[in-house]
């Protein structure tokens, strides 16, 4: 006969447990825990939905579920798919290499596309949101999701690059007169493009970033560059050197025109100058001069 294991409760009434019911006792404790086990998750961060895509093994249909977990914890199906998806806004880079502008110069750039999901569950169902993700060297993190990889990466590349090909090397590169056109013309592009696809992303802005021409271009604009500023200080110097001589010549009549007034000489003329300029060199000091010239020094000798 099996133990028996006596026990009382507050009450103080008394139970009782056979060891024959210890199997029943602790399948009863495991069947939680393995039911718990056997569930699936979803648990999306901020920021992220979750859609959760129910894949029977036997009995029901499978399908993708019409709305999607937004916060907090949901338990599924052991074979329930669950695909996070970003509902933030996300930055793509695309590069550009050897582009070449409207007057046959290759330039390099990046172009910044920003998207935003607005419909997680349809992007899953009808554009590869459930696939894995794209590797892309120049993407951030080197990986693009796959609904922007497949459905608008091809697209927003070819609108970048017509746009670009339409404007000049100094427009675009030297005198940045033609970004804002661009980025225009490529976000009316782009949203359009989104609308006729019918996809669940809304664009959020669009930026055109630093263009290099090649280096041989830049050193040659350099060199233009520096030989126009030469230019432009010979022009200033031969100016001020003019306006300098227009100003000697100026004087010069006046003091002629003086001259001539007073009735004096060139020697005479001359002489009065020589006296001016040295009452305004001794002026308020003790000066000695020795006056008039031609004169033979006369040394004693004994």
């Amino acid at each position: 006969m099996g133990k028996e294991i006596t026990a009382s409760g507050a009450s103080g009434a008394r139970r009782v447990f056979s060891a024959k019911n210890t199997p029943l006792l602790l399948l009863a404790l495991l069947l939680p825990a393995i039911g718990l086990g056997a569930c699936g998750r979803a648990a999306p961060d901020s920021g992220q939905e979750a859609v959760l895509i129910r894949k029977p093994w036997v009995f029901g249909h499978g399908g993708i579920e019409a709305e999607p977990v937004k916060t907090g914890l949901t338990y599924t199906a052991i074979t329930t798919q669950v695909v996070y998806i970003s509902v933030m806004p996300q930055l793509m880079r695309e590069h550009f290499a050897d582009i070449m502008t409207s007057d046959g110069v290759p330039l390099s750039f990046d172009g910044y596309v920003q998207l935003r999901v607005i419909d997680s569950v349809k992007l899953v169902d009808k554009f590869g949101g459930a696939l894995d993700d794209v590797a892309d060297a120049h993407a951030e993190g080197g990986r693009l999701p796959a609904w922007y990889a497949y459905n608008l990466q091809g697209p927003i590349r070819n609108t970048i690059r017509m746009a670009v090909k339409k404007y000049g090397l100094n427009e675009i590169a030297i005198a940045y007169t033609a970004d804002e056109k661009i980025e225009h013309e490529v976000k009316l592009a782009i949203a359009a493009y989104i609308a006729k696809r019918g996809m669940p992303v809304e664009l959020v802005d669009f930026n055109l970033g630093k263009t290099n021409p090649p280096d041989a271009i830049r050193d040659q604009r350099v060199r233009t560059a520096a030989e126009q500023q030469r230019q432009i200080t010979e022009k200033q110097t031969q100016l001020a050197e003019e306006a300098r001589k227009g100003a000697e010549l100026a004087r010069a009549d006046a003091d002629n025109a003086y001259r001539e007034k007073m009735q004096l000489t060139p020697e005479q003329f001359i002489r009065l100058q020589q006296i001016d300029m040295q009452r305004q060199v001794c002026n308020g000091g003790k000066c000695t001069f020795i006056i008039g010239g031609n004169v033979t020094p006369v040394v004693p000798v004994k």
